[in-house]
């Protein structure tokens, strides 16, 4: 004990309630073991990561060439082919979207997993549901809801709608 305090027993001691230093040995060491193995665990990802970067390239290379070889056979270098069918376009949806993130659900139209066909979003930054429930925006988010529609019109859509019954105002 300690002069002055008389029988108080020191921390950490197992009178106390506490760990004995052994035991606060231990989980040291199983502290140090963690961060070694998500040392390890962190360079493997970087690892991957870096692999997955070389591949991503390699992959546009190949994506290139098939598009270098498809040229050729188009414009009669190379042998005789088989006239292709022309790629019949799929629908795709175009979605102006309020600034405003909330979490969807099936069935909404802010969810893609809702339509059987590709859907496209754009927001329109600074469009909120108070403005479009007031139909009165500003100049910018007038800009931006017509380069929104530009924007989707660039992509291919086959139509536009707006995520929010107010945007009919």
């Amino acid at each position: 004990s300690m002069s002055g305090f008389g029988n108080v027993p020191q921390y950490g001691s197992p009178a106390a309630g506490g760990v004995s230093i052994d035991h606060h040995h231990a989980v040291y060491a199983m502290y140090l073991d963690a961060m070694e193995r998500l040392q390890q665990l962190h360079d493997q990802h970087s690892q991957l990561m870096s692999s997955h970067l070389e591949l991503m390239e390699a992959h546009s290379q190949v994506l290139g060439y098939a598009g270098d070889l498809e040229v050729a056979g188009a414009t009669g270098g190379g042998e005789k082919q088989k006239k292709k069918k022309p790629l019949k376009k799929h629908p795709c949806l175009g979605v102006i979207r309020l600034d405003y993130n909330y979490p969807v659900a099936e069935g909404d139209t802010d969810c893609a997993a809702s339509f059987g066909y590709d859907v496209i979003y754009r927001v329109v930054p600074g469009l909120t549901f108070e403005m479009a429930q007031a139909g009165k925006v500003t100049e910018t988010v007038e800009r931006r809801f017509a380069e929104a529609i530009k924007y989707l019109e660039g992509k291919g859509v086959n139509g536009i709608t707006g995520d929010c019954g107010f945007m009919m105002a």
